[in-house]
């Protein structure tokens, strides 16, 4: 704070003895306040920051914060589209994935706009309350990701090592109900602890300094720091994704193990089935992407984390943790690109949707074409799909005690076996 006295002198009027011959006013002009007055919730008595954001990283924040959250919206708005209105999408494992891009989207769409809005104004303008909103829906959607992350896994995990049991798990209801647990195990690990403390706090002291606040250095809403309470969180949250780390990893290994006995099966029996073949490679493609989508939001989440707990003075720089910040937002913005780059169908349905809602008109790509192949017309794409045959007149299907259906057409027999595999022999 910069003091400055003004001294005025009287003219004009005639003297008073009950009053001086000057007026002294002690003005204090703050040359850290953002202009329109000093913001609500952020003081430096708190951590020992100050309560303004400074220009050149406001700038920055705002610029960066602009793409990422107008990617992030976008993309996971498309993702959700493409999974919920192509027929050949509708898997039990894609729910799961459009339910992660709905998180990701709680956090570009719920949480980074008001942030955002921080950033242009210098500092928190809004209510206290607004705060509290915003760091807890923060919190719920980056422990819903990973919460979501280990389910996909685990379901990729039932389908390629337990198919049978795999089967139970695809029902609506058991999806339902694994969604519901999803999202409320959340609510149970973050807000019940914490919430009634907050209230307790807030009613305790109405006129007190808050308990929930923006840190302008961390450039996050948190709650105000005690002794070591960065330090115990930022060991939960260490412990938790080290275990949510080592159940993906177990899954992951897993699931390469049975991919890779199924190749060497194949090899020694000599054979070249085009769907065995074909799985084995979607399998290993599927299992790419989920590692490369886990290490990704590692690698987006830690530094952050790390910074927090470690820094507990605040004596890094707002490059810094503008950086780290741009990062964790970066995680809820990136995944729908992931799947696209890595998987052709999904980049097939982006253009299919792009081209509906932009063009309004369908595409000639056979790939995007082959997502609709399940309503019953045709495609130029099922020949890289699993093996079907026309049915005409005359068709004969039988089925054997070892549980392998047959279809006669013509003089040729379809036979569908235990496990997917599918093989042709000529009728007598």
């Amino acid at each position: 704070m910069t003091e400055l006295s003004i001294h005025y002198r009287m003219a004009g009027y005639e003297r008073n003895p009950n009053y001086s011959d000057n007026l002294n006013f002690t003005v204090y002009i703050s040359t850290n306040e953002p202009p329109g007055g000093p913001p609500q919730n952020s003081s430096p008595e708190f951590d020992g920051v100050p309560n303004y954001i400074p220009a050149c990283v406001s700038y920055i924040g705002t610029i960066t914060g602009t793409i990422v959250s107008i990617t992030g919206i976008f993309g996971n708005i498309l993702l959700i589209i493409a999974i919920l209105t192509i027929p050949k999408m509708k898997k039990a494992s894609n729910i799961f994935v459009a339910s992660l891009a709905f998180c990701d989207l709680l956090q570009a769409l719920g949480v980074q706009p008001l942030y955002i809005y921080t950033y242009v104004h210098g500092a928190w303008t809004f209510d206290n309350s607004v705060c509290v909103y915003v760091m807890y829906l923060s919190n719920l959607s980056i422990l819903l990701s990973i919460l979501h992350i280990a389910v996909i896994a685990f379901y990729r995990y039932l389908i390629v090592v337990h198919r049978r049991t795999s089967r139970k798990l695809h029902k609506k209801l058991a999806i339902f109900i694994i969604l519901g647990i999803l999202y409320l195990l959340p609510l149970v690990i973050i807000v019940a602890p914490t919430l009634p403390k907050l209230v307790g706090y807030t009613a305790a002291h109405p006129e007190g300094p808050p308990l929930v606040y923006f840190n302008t250095k961390i450039m996050f809403c948190v709650y105000k720091r005690h002794s070591y309470s960065n330090i115990g969180g930022f060991i939960k949250k260490v412990l938790f994704l080290g275990g949510a780390g080592l159940f993906l990893i177990f899954c992951y290994v897993k699931i390469y193990a049975s991919v890779k006995e199924s190749g060497k099966l194949v090899a020694k029996s000599g054979s070249h089935e085009t769907y065995t073949m074909h799985r084995m490679k979607r399998e290993y493609k599927l299992l790419k992407t989920m590692v490369v989508i886990f290490v990704t939001f590692v690698l987006c989440y830690t530094p952050l984390s790390i910074l927090n707990g470690v820094d507990r003075e605040n004596a890094e720089s707002h490059g810094v943790y503008l950086a780290t910040v741009q990062l964790l937002w970066l995680s809820s913005s990136i995944n729908w690109i992931i799947y696209g780059v890595m998987n052709h169908q999904y980049c097939a349905a982006y253009r299919y949707i792009v081209c509906r809602l932009c063009c309004g008109r369908n595409i000639t790509d056979p790939r995007a074409d082959s997502l609709l192949s399940m309503n019953g017309h045709g495609s130029t794409f099922r020949r890289n799909m699993t093996p079907r045959c026309s049915v005409g007149v005359g068709m004969r299907q039988t089925a054997d005690s070892n549980n392998e259906r047959s279809i006669s057409v013509g003089t040729y027999s379809v036979t569908g076996h235990r496990g997917g595999r599918l093989s042709v022999t000529a009728s007598n």
